[in-house]
């Protein structure tokens, strides 16, 4: 018969991916017992999470979790975007809400062509973002509604919290246990792990979450590493946080991305907090220079720590009855906050690849590491690309940088000779996505002109079109004045007057992820 029956999931590890793998698998499977076993002597990392819109969507639309419940427990600040001091301009914007790929009116091309000199107020979003408010609007009658295409900045102690109780809802199972090693069996599977009581724990499926050590995939399954240092030259951050003064200072919508000497900074604000990190190549700087610079940039900051990570992932992220998801299949620097985003992305796949039949068909997991690899693959391209046209510093990193990364952007050079021979457009490009990119062409549109990578292509922009487009900016800078500041809005959806969309399961989800 083709495949391995998998009646039984085990996961390795309860930090925040191996929790929202636990839940996909439950949800979708719940006639398979999924137990996760953790070591409860391994802290969980204190630390704040910036995430991409779909890990909304997948708590919300897939596990079908009450906003009103995640926000009251977990303590959401909302991301509508990124800010990105990168390349000449003073900053630009990169929001969730698509504003270079759709024609805004038959009358006008792509907001793309008319943005190459001011890239402000591209859509309702971008104007809300750039004026540090929220996605809460007030209409002119009163009434308040929420755009949804947004992310959230979290704290991952309170979101580990909340993902380790609606696991126990769901009806996992749990072990506080240190997982020694693992036992394979003269098939080459995963027979077991030994405890570290002594005790062998079996299982059909084995989800190793178990963070940079990868337990399982790597250490005990030897599946090859793929490096991407070839081209992520940023392998260490330095980080710490800043107590607010006051609870009136200006909680920002977005993580913003600074340029530094030797990588770069973001800052991630939270309701009484805002965490900041140094990513830095350890080849260009020493340790303690990097934190140097890092104060110097943000002399409030206290008690930083350094962190050493490498940005790849593993051949085979689903390799025999040993599955690889979050830390443990890969990393890539936190340029994009793409951690959480892959982790959605492979725990839906996996949780309908398990679905289809008791016995699992080979063809189904070569399909997952196609697809999950795609997606590692992909988010590896897109962030060369921020680095391979950062013209912001001339210093010997970021001039490595521009030296050797335009030819190593894997399958955004496609995108980048169209967009040189075409100009700002998706006009006839939109058949380039590739299965994996979370960022699509927007997103590269969005860098682009952002950090004003020329194009080829002439432009004869009617005087005409300039007024009408500078006056549709400027409804987007009014409507981005009825946004509520991020502050007063978290007030208003925590109050009994304000009404919660109920979650539900897309269509999307529903047929299969």
């Amino acid at each position: 018969m083709d495949g391995r029956r998998v009646e039984s999931v085990t996961v390795v590890g309860a930090g925040s991916a191996g929790l929202l793998a636990a839940l996909a698998v439950k949800k979708v499977n719940p006639h398979i017992t999924v137990r996760v076993v953790f070591d409860s002597d391994i802290p969980v990392i204190g630390v704040g999470e910036s995430t991409q819109p779909n890990l909304p969507n997948f708590l919300h639309n897939f596990l079908e979790i009450p906003y009103g419940e995640f926000y009251r427990k977990v303590k959401p600040t909302w991301k509508l975007g990124l800010r990105f001091k990168w390349g000449k301009r003073p900053a630009f914007s990169y929001p969730f809400q698509e504003q270079f790929s759709l024609r805004p009116s038959p009358d006008l091309r792509e907001p793309g062509f008319y943005c190459f000199d001011d890239m402000s107020c591209t859509n309702e979003l971008t104007a809300a973002l750039e004026m540090d408010r929220s996605p809460v609007f007030q209409e002119v009658d009163g009434r308040l509604g929420m755009r949804l295409d947004h992310a959230y900045h979290i704290e991952n102690r309170k979101f580990v919290d909340f993902l380790l109780q609606k696991a126990e809802e769901f009806g996992c199972d749990f072990l506080d246990a240190a997982v020694v090693r693992g036992i394979r069996g003269e098939d080459g599977y995963l027979s077991g792990v030994e405890l570290g009581n002594g005790e062998t724990l079996k299982s059909d499926l084995w989800i190793d979450s178990s963070g940079f050590n990868s337990v399982l995939l790597g250490a005990e399954m030897g599946v090859v590493y793929r490096e991407y240092s070839d081209r992520l030259f940023c392998d260490r951050s330095v980080v710490g946080s800043v107590e607010y003064r006051s609870d009136k200072d200006v909680l920002r919508p977005y993580t913003c991305v600074d340029t530094f000497d030797c990588g770069w900074c973001f800052t991630i604000d939270h309701e009484d907090v805002s965490n900041l990190g140094y990513v830095f190549a350890s080849a260009c700087i020493a340790d303690e220079d990097a934190v140097t610079e890092f104060r110097a940039a943000h002399p409030k900051v206290k008690d930083v720590r350094l962190i050493r990570f490498r940005s790849g992932r593993y051949e085979e992220l689903w390799h025999r009855n040993v599955v690889g998801i979050g830390n443990a299949s890969g990393f890539i620097e936190p340029l994009e906050a793409t951690a959480l985003a892959i982790a959605c992305r492979a725990s839906v796949d996996l949780a309908y690849a398990l679905s289809i039949s008791p016995h699992v068909p080979r063809k189904v997991v070569q399909r997952y590491n196609l697809d999950v690899g795609n997606a590692w693959d992909v988010t590896a391209d897109f962030i060369t690309f921020h680095y391979a046209f950062n013209d912001n510093r001339d210093t010997g990193f970021w001039r490595e940088c521009r030296n050797a990364l335009p030819a190593k952007i894997g399958i955004y050079e496609e995108y980048l000779e169209y967009y040189r021979a075409c100009g700002p457009t998706s006009v006839m490009a939109r058949h380039q996505y590739k299965e994996g990119d979370l960022f699509k062409l927007d997103g590269f549109l969005s860098l682009a002109l952002g950090m004003r990578v020329p194009f080829d292509a002439s432009l004869e922009i009617s005087v005409a079109e300039k007024r009408m487009w500078e006056k549709r900016r400027r409804s987007y800078r009014e409507r981005g004045l009825r946004a509520l500041p991020q502050r007063q809005a978290l007030e208003v959806v925590k109050s009994s007057v304000w009404r919660w969309p109920a979650p539900a399961l897309s269509p999307y989800y529903q047929q299969g992820g």
